[in-house]
């Protein structure tokens, strides 16, 4: 487990410190000392701060992006264990083909980026549904939390076992289901290095496969910032993050927060009383705040 691994590393980046570039800095570091692209992972929440890693490196070393086999989203190498095909994938079109044998107008916009109630109302059975599994917690509990008297109990019931039954009739897998089966088989590869950045935002069911690859994994850095996570209804546990005990650094100089607004935001923060404890100093420029 991660609080077990030997060698572990928390990075704390408060908004605007370099986080990503410390961590490609770390990198630099070890592939000096002789580890090869190879044997490096880094996996992040979203697929931006996976590619971004990825060109910076490219650019850094000169190396080849086949190179960085395991610079991915934890979905996209859930996806590369597990040998999926792109058939195998549950897509909008089944998605809505679904709501078509329920009775549910479903349009496929399940985005957390938009929020629960920019959703269409038909999308948030299969948002709750999937929430429940993302978060290993029970259906109903999920239910009482987000949904209200829009969202039926009985009719979110039936979608979860149809759903469930229409994916195995027809082989289908969603990012979900993937996270599942990499639980389940365990398959993961024997690295030197590897980088978890924003961590903050990882869903339990996704630090459950950071916890099981830690055991193939000599060297972990986990990245994050608990001030910047903001979508604990969507899933994330950000309790897991703010849990790890390990030796931990925090980078104390921001370089896009004008002095002003940092003044004004650790006004707000310090008002939250469980969060992880951290000073940064902002950039040296004054800026405005103006109020509206």
């Amino acid at each position: 487990m991660l609080n077990n691994h030997k060698d572990t590393m928390l990075i704390l980046g408060p908004p605007g410190t370099g986080k990503t570039t410390t961590l490609i800095s770390l990198l630099e570091a070890h592939i000096k000392k002789g580890i090869e692209p190879e044997e490096i992972g880094y996996v992040s929440f979203t697929n931006a701060a996976a590619d971004e890693a990825k060109e910076r490196v490219c650019n850094l070393l000169s190396c080849s992006v086949n190179r960085l086999l395991y610079f991915r989203t934890i979905h996209s190498f859930c996806f590369k264990q597990l040998v999926m095909s792109k058939d195998s994938v549950f897509s909008t079109e089944h998605e809505k083909e679904f709501g078509d044998i329920v009775g549910l107008d479903i349009k496929g916009n399940q985005n957390v980026l938009d929020g629960l109630y920019g959703m269409n109302q038909d999308d948030r059975y299969l948002f709750i549904e999937n929430q429940s599994r993302i978060r290993k917690q029970d259906l109903k509990k999920v239910w009482q939390e987000l949904a209200d008297d829009c969202i039926d109990w009985v009719m979110l019931e039936r979608v979860s076992n149809s759903i469930r039954k229409y994916k195995q009739n027809n082989n289908l897998y969603d990012f979900t289901d993937m996270l599942e089966l990499m639980v389940k088989q365990g398959i993961y590869p024997r690295l030197k290095v590897l980088f978890v950045d924003e961590a903050q935002d990882l869903s339990a069911l996704q630090w459950d496969i950071i916890d099981q690859w830690s055991n193939h994994v000599e060297k972990i850095y986990i990245a994050g910032d608990d001030d910047q996570a903001i979508h604990s209804w969507a899933g994330a546990d950000v309790e897991k993050f703010k849990s790890i005990k390990c030796p931990t650094i925090t980078l104390d100089q921001s370089y896009r927060i004008n002095k002003k607004v940092h003044q004004l935001s650790n006004e707000i923060i310090h008002r939250v009383s469980d969060r992880i404890r951290k000073s940064f100093k902002p950039k040296d420029y004054v800026g405005e705040l103006n109020y509206y």
